[in-house]
């Protein structure tokens, strides 16, 4: 019979899907639950964050948007230079109350979108 070998604990910061719950709340929660490594994933971007992740309970993180503005990453310049640029309050949480939500940098586009239940707002991005 397999086992589950891990776990993923996906917080509010998660740019897909995003929780209501942040990481700080979930990572512990998670792992006094399970009894397999859990790996956290949300808001982790150097070796702080990690440590922090550790002492919550992960036995590693999951890195995502760091990783899109590394020089190997074949993401456009102009997307990884916005990204590094942005601040803390810089990304928008999109369809909330629907699927999928999704995590995105704010921009005009973005802004109309944020608070717009009457329609989906993936439907409105460019999917590559």
């Amino acid at each position: 019979m397999a086992r589950r070998s891990s776990a993923s604990a996906s917080a509010g910061e998660s740019t897909i899907p995003p929780r209501d719950v942040s990481t700080m709340v979930l990572l512990p929660l998670v792992a006094s639950k399970v009894d397999v490594p859990v790996i956290g994933a949300g808001g982790f971007l150097d070796g702080r964050t990690m440590a922090a992740a550790f002492a919550l309970g992960a036995e590693g993180v999951q890195l995502g948007t760091v990783m899109v503005a590394t020089q190997e990453s074949p993401i456009h310049d102009n997307w990884k230079q916005a990204i590094v640029a942005a601040a803390e309050t810089d990304s928008v949480l999109l369809n909330r109350h629907r699927a999928p939500a999704v995590r995105v940098l704010r921009t005009e586009r973005t802004n109309a979108l944020e608070f717009d239940t009457s329609r989906n707002a993936m439907d409105d991005m460019v999917m590559f």
